[in-house]
């Protein structure tokens, strides 16, 4: 969309990758510049080269520093899963930043961490071992649902996605070719 129009920040969730926003860029272009990157790890990104570079704090970090990169003051998130929580993080420390956020199926575990505010910085403080212990949940939950789908074609995969949603889509379908690799 238009650079003068109000921007969407997108952050995906676990699994998936900024081609997931396609489909809603393509429809909201007229009246938002959507702006869908691939976090570290996921797409077209390179991972990070340690675990501990993936707690929330730590990413919200760096999506600042890619908010920085892009000239951004003001805009809204649209976050996913994994990327919701990454979202929450992300306002706590950048509020003025931030006009509003939508969460889809996010934020399920933040009620299982240690989060403490600092009234005179407004700095999130945490355990080092909760913050840790998030990220190992989400894989963990992330490998029971889908770790044990094998597919012998790209075909059988999108089939058997297909079957997964209420609604398809072409962007749906081209969003899950492009992210998608056979062993």
């Amino acid at each position: 969309g238009n650079k003068n129009n109000p921007i969407i920040f997108c952050l995906h969730g676990m699994g998936c990758t900024g081609v997931h926003f396609w489909e809603l860029a393509d429809k909201l272009k007229e009246k938002y510049c959507i702006i869908a990157p691939d976090l570290p790890g996921f797409g077209k990104t390179t991972a990070f080269d340690s675990e501990d570079k993936y707690a929330f704090p730590k990413m919200a970090l760096w999506i600042d520093k890619l908010i920085e990169k892009l000239g951004l003051e003001s805009f809204y998130i649209l976050s996913h899963s994994w990327g919701a929580n990454i979202g929450l993080f992300y306002i706590a420390e950048f509020p003025e930043k931030v006009e509003k956020m939508l969460m889809l199926d996010g934020a399920y575990f933040i009620k299982d961490m240690i989060i403490e505010y600092n009234n005179s910085n407004n700095k999130i403080l945490f355990d080092a071992e909760t913050k840790e212990a998030c990220i190992e949940d989400e894989k963990a939950w992330f490998y029971e649902v889908y770790g044990g789908r094998k597919y012998d074609t790209l075909e059988k995969y999108i089939e058997d996605e297909k079957e997964d949603y209420s609604r398809w889509s072409g962007y749906m379908e081209k969003a899950h070719l492009e992210t998608t690799v056979l062993k």
